[in-house]
């Protein structure tokens, strides 16, 4: 198991607005680190990464607008 992080480290963690493609991630998993901080670096690195922003699944049946006429193909 792995030691909770100091508030020490956490003040050295990177800015989520700071963040790009190439920041570790996995800091930001650790214990100790505040939800907020954690939320907002995978947020940001959802955006960043085109693999994860791009990405469509199989579901797409469920993106489509039940609610208007034309809005679901067939």
């Amino acid at each position: 198991a792995e030691p909770e992080l100091t508030p020490e480290e956490i003040e050295r963690l990177p800015k989520p607005e700071e963040m790009t493609v190439e920041t570790d991630l996995t800091v930001f998993l650790r214990k100790g680190v505040p939800a907020a901080l954690r939320n907002a670096a995978l947020r940001r690195m959802w955006s960043l990464d085109p693999a994860i922003r791009d990405y469509v699944s199989e579901a797409r049946e469920y993106a489509y607008d039940w609610n208007v006429p034309g809005g679901v193909p067939g």
